[in-house]
């Protein structure tokens, strides 16, 4: 708020010599008007800050020098009115300087004419506020983003104490503002996790002041989710004191998705057997396993002859009914690793956790056999289908 009219009446026990040592030291932009609103004198920090020499102002309007494109036009208006009337001028106001360069300034302008036995006009007194402005500015910014992000958002205290979550925290995880602050973020924990991940995840925030991976939380109403989250320590000017700011994101669709495209490249939609493409990957991967243990990796084809039998008899959907029984039969038996169809037939890999030798995948393919035929499918094999095995 703009102060109250004084009279302005300088000292009259000091030498004017040094009063005007004051204006010229200061580092305070000074401007001396006249009742025209021109510019009659600016000191040395006025010149040294906005590039203009006192020659190339004098007599001019501060519009015509000092103000620029986003310099605000209700300000101006009010500081003209002021300036009609003669009154006090308080206000913030964006200037620029001769490069085109904005700054902020805090003006306060008065009136002096007769009364102080002067001529008629203003002295205006501006202060440099642009830092101030800038981080105004700043902080405006991160409270807006902090409010309207779609991540995740908590601060802790050094104690992971949480002393502030955004909105989109309580849309994820269902805890409103009011019942997570002055608690651990624990309060999260699915369970999935060791303490053993928790510590490790700790001991790199103390080291690079930084964490980010995914974890598994749940929400209020009990639903596990997986997140990707970000931990960043910010360190405050006082030493060793400190904030933690945790932002995460719900990535539980995109890892379902992900998950649905990995099983529509990888397994085939019928039998869910693992297919071509992933079975050669895992046997590639299983002999590079055996080749650094110095063991063996065993393979099994089961070959079902007469099957095309089934299709013509009873249709292709009992063929299909039978492919799937003859899969989960296979992929319940001890020491399958992965089975793959290839049309009726199928293939086995061993051996990746413990050697296997030919005799044990044989006696393994008797066992699949047996089961084929004593389950739900085995009416239709007994009749239709018979096994054969190769190694």
């Amino acid at each position: 708020m703009p102060r109250s009219p004084t009279t302005v009446t300088p000292p009259s026990d000091i030498d004017p010599k040094r009063l005007a040592m004051v204006a010229a030291v200061t580092p305070n932009f000074l401007v001396m008007l006249d009742d025209a609103g021109r510019i009659e004198w600016v000191n040395p920090s006025f010149e040294e800050h906005t590039g203009y020499q006192l020659e190339e102002v004098r007599g001019c309007l501060p519009k015509e020098v000092l103000y620029g494109p986003d310099t605000d036009p209700e300000t101006i208006k009010r500081i003209n009115q002021k300036l009609h009337r003669a009154e006090i001028i308080e206000e913030d106001i964006l200037h620029y300087t001769k490069a085109g360069q904005p700054y902020w300034v805090h003006t306060y302008c008065v009136p002096i004419g007769t009364e102080q036995g002067v001529d008629p006009g203003y002295i205006a007194i501006q202060n440099n506020i642009s830092d101030r402005k800038n981080s105004e500015r700043g902080l405006r910014i991160a409270a807006s983003v902090f409010d309207r992000s779609h991540e995740a958002i908590l601060i802790t205290d050094q104690s992971n104490r949480i002393l502030d979550v955004n909105p989109a925290f309580s849309r994820i995880t269902g805890y409103s503002r009011q019942e997570v602050l002055g608690l651990n973020p624990a309060i999260l924990s699915s369970g999935r996790h060791s303490g053993e991940y928790y510590r490790s995840m700790w001991r790199t925030i103390e080291k690079t002041d930084h964490w980010r991976g995914e974890i598994w939380n749940r929400r209020k109403n009990g639903e596990e989710f997986v997140e990707l989250l970000s931990i960043s320590r910010v360190h405050l000017e006082e030493p060793g004191q400190y904030y933690h700011v945790a932002a995460f994101s719900d990535i539980t669709a995109l890892k379902n998705h992900a998950r649905e495209l990995d099983r529509a490249a990888n397994y085939d939609d019928l039998t869910g057997l693992p297919n071509r493409q992933l079975l050669e990957e895992r046997l590639r991967t299983a002999r590079s396993h055996a080749d650094r243990q110095h063991r063996s990796v065993s393979v099994c084809y089961l070959d079902l002859d007469g099957f095309k039998g089934i299709n013509d008899k009873w249709g292709q959907s009992a063929g299909d009914q039978t492919l799937r029984t003859l899969a989960e039969g296979v992929e319940t038996m001890e020491h399958a690793r992965t089975l793959r169809q290839m049309g009726c037939n199928f293939v086995q890999s061993y051996g990746i956790a413990r050697p296997m030798p030919a005799t044990e995948v044989l006696g393994w393919a008797r066992k699949w056999q047996h089961r084929a035929r004593s389950g739900k499918a085995g009416d239709l094999l007994s009749t239709a289908v018979a096994s054969g095995k190769g190694l």
